[in-house]
C-alpha cells in the first residue's frame, strides 16, 4: 500500500519568482553654454513614490544643481516591485537652436524642455 506522502517532501515551496528588468540605460549626460543636463537617477517625487523620470541641470563649474525638474509621471504600484514599473531616459540631446533638451524614455515618447523656461511639452 502506498503512503499519501509517497513522492513528497516537506521542503517549503520556491519563493515567488520577482520581476527583473535590465538596468536603465546608461544616457550620457549633455552639455549646453556650460550647464550640464542629466537624468537624476533616484531622483525622489515627494509627492510620489516615483524615483525617475527627472532631468537635472547642474552648472559644470560648480557642479551645483540649479534645478530638478519632473518630466513626466511614473504610476507605482506598491503591491507591485518598484524596479520593475520605473521607466528611465533612453536618449537624451540638446537642440542648440531650439534651446531645448530632447529626451526619449523608455517608452518610446518623447519630451522637449526649454532650457530657458524649463516647460515640457510632448511630440
Amino acid at each position: 500500500m502506498k503512503s499519501k506522502n509517497a513522492g513528497k517532501t516537506n521542503a517549503p515551496p520556491p519563493p515567488p519568482v520577482a520581476a527583473k528588468r535590465p538596468a536603465p540605460p546608461k544616457v550620457p549626460a549633455v552639455s549646453f553654454e556650460s550647464v550640464r543636463y542629466e537624468q537624476a537617477y533616484g531622483g525622489k517625487d515627494e509627492s510620489s513614490a516615483q524615483r525617475s523620470g527627472f532631468l537635472q541641470a547642474s552648472s559644470e563649474a560648480t557642479g551645483d544643481t540649479l534645478w530638478t525638474l519632473k518630466i513626466y509621471n511614473v504610476e507605482i504600484d506598491a503591491t507591485l516591485e518598484r524596479d520593475v514599473q520605473e521607466v528611465y531616459f533612453a536618449t537624451l540631446s540638446v537642440d542648440g537652436q531650439a534651446r531645448t533638451i530632447v529626451l526619449e524614455n523608455e517608452r518610446g515618447r518623447t519630451f522637449l524642455v526649454n532650457i530657458d523656461t524649463q516647460e515640457i511639452t510632448t511630440q
